[in-house]
């Protein structure tokens, strides 16, 4: 058993305790009371963004038997959300000494909240210590425009230049398997690429423009690998 200082690792390992102590029922209110704006469709949670606004731009997985709980992916930003401790320091303006002491009366008695640096009070200076085994270590697939990706699709505008690339990633465990959900479907996530930098362009394009405009009658359905598809078939 190795106990170790947070040192500049504090935020992270303060986020990772609460997550793993703090009853996931608790963490799920605390998301509806601090995004009063969003929907609960199922097992997801849409939000416009952390900021709270309304919208389905930010998907967030509140099914408390899955591993992913709370976790999520902002469509326009491209940005990956994980963890009670994120969302709350984002949609209330806390530190995470603040997400502590929120969930204080949950974690175990020898806890000890961050003291404040006096000089600069937003920062901390002490640190206490957390237990780390073998499986509370997670792994966090980085993306940028090098990773190799799992599928493509390219949106056009009329004269086929390109505006936007989505890619799509599978996820995968520390060996390199590609893992599966409770219903048998692999993992993915996706990103936007633009310029080889990733981004969104607004307006938000359709896909396959160039076939909608020459086009009289135009199929709608979900997914870009849909439509490629019809477009196989004729359609």
């Amino acid at each position: 058993m190795n106990r170790l200082g947070f040192g500049n690792n504090t935020n992270s390992q303060i986020a990772e305790r609460i997550s793993r102590e703090v009853p996931r029922s608790v963490q799920l209110q605390a998301l509806i009371d601090a995004l009063p704006n969003g929907v609960r469709r199922g097992n997801q949670f849409f939000v416009g963004s952390l900021n709270g606004e309304a919208g389905q731009s930010l998907r967030i997985n509140i099914d408390i038997n899955s591993p992913w709980f709370l976790n999520g992916n902002d469509f326009q930003s491209g940005e990956g959300v994980g963890g009670i401790s994120k969302i709350l320091m984002a949609a209330h303006g806390w530190k995470m000494k603040d997400v502590a002491d929120h969930f204080r009366s949950y974690l175990s008695h020898d806890y000890v909240a961050p003291p404040e640096n006096p000089v600069k009070p937003n920062l901390t200076v002490v640190t206490p210590t957390v237990e780390v085994t073998e499986t509370t270590k997670k792994t966090k697939m980085v993306i940028g425009p090098n990773t190799p990706h799992d599928g493509e699709y390219t949106y056009t505008d009329a004269d086929g230049v390109v505006i936007v690339s989505v890619r799509k990633y599978l996820t995968r465990d520390e060996s390199g398997a590609i893992m599966y959900d409770d219903s048998g479907k692999a993992k993915k996530e996706f990103r936007q690429f633009v310029d080889g930098r990733m981004s969104v362009p607004e307006p938000r394009p359709l896909y396959n423009i160039p076939n909608i405009l020459a086009s009289d009658k135009v199929i709608w359905v979900e997914g870009e690998k849909c439509a490629d598809a019809l477009t196989e078939l004729g359609l």
